[in-house]
């Protein structure tokens, strides 16, 4: 996964999410290292929830 892009897309309000992406967040939720785990996956999902850039689809694959 390009861990640059993912870094943009947080910042980008206009941006979306692949399931491919979304897949490589819930997989490295608990990375160990902790600029993946704490200043990227938590954050973007964060941010992904409150400004809804993941699609019902998406949301429900992570609830689930």
């Amino acid at each position: 996964m390009n861990i640059q892009i993912l870094k943009q897309k947080l910042n980008d309000s206009n941006a979306s999410f692949s399931d491919k992406e979304v897949s490589w967040l819930l997989d490295n939720i608990g990375n160990p290292d902790s600029v993946i785990r704490d200043n990227l996956v938590c954050n973007i999902f964060g941010n992904g929830f409150f400004e809804e850039k993941f699609t019902k689809q998406q949301v429900r694959f992570l609830i689930d």
